[in-house]
């Protein structure tokens, strides 16, 4: 899994769209995709919105969110 890690992992940058996308293995239009379906439930992806600049992911909330299955 080391390959698709985006080279923010273990910074203190946020990881866009593309970046959890590509972590994951599947595409950015999955990843919009599931936000929309999942985002009021327990198991969805753990992201936040900032105003005016889109989705956003702390790359070790990703981490642990994979990692816990």
């Amino acid at each position: 899994m080391t390959a698709n890690i985006p080279p923010a992992l273990g910074q203190e940058s946020l990881w866009r769209i593309a970046d959890v996308a590509r972590y994951l293995g599947r595409s950015p239009r999955w990843l919009s995709y599931a936000l929309r379906r999942t985002d009021d439930s327990s198991g969805s992806i753990p992201h936040f919105k900032l105003p005016g600049r889109g989705v956003r992911f702390d790359p070790q909330e990703i981490d642990g969110w994979v990692r816990a299955g």
